[in-house]
């Protein structure tokens, strides 16, 4: 290997480094909204059926725990379902805000 295609491989890799730096703080923010929506759609599912324990339907709480093991999508879905069923309005979105 020469002196200059050692010094471009460094390049190379560094160039790599900065760009997964710059990368990785908005790929760790979505885990984090995630995490809000399935707050938000499970504390408002709780606020239009109940806060009693015994109210509480077992797919509410499977769906929070597959959100609580990183499994957004399925939980939410889960979720969603649940309170569409259950004639609950879906709350906005955009108004899920990680904490």
């Amino acid at each position: 290997m020469t002196v200059g295609s050692f010094f471009k491989a460094q390049s190379l890799a560094g160039m790599a480094l900065v760009g997964l730096a710059c990368a990785s703080p908005v790929l760790a923010q979505a885990p984090a909204s995630d995490m809000a929506r399935c707050s938000q759609l499970y504390g408002t599912y709780n606020h239009y059926s109940g806060n009693a324990s015994y109210s509480r339907s077992a797919e509410i709480e499977t769906a929070m725990a597959e959100c609580q093991k990183g499994n957004y999508a399925a939980g939410i879905a889960d979720l969603t379902a649940a309170m569409n069923r259950a004639a609950i309005p879906l709350p906005p979105a955009e108004t899920a805000t990680a904490k």
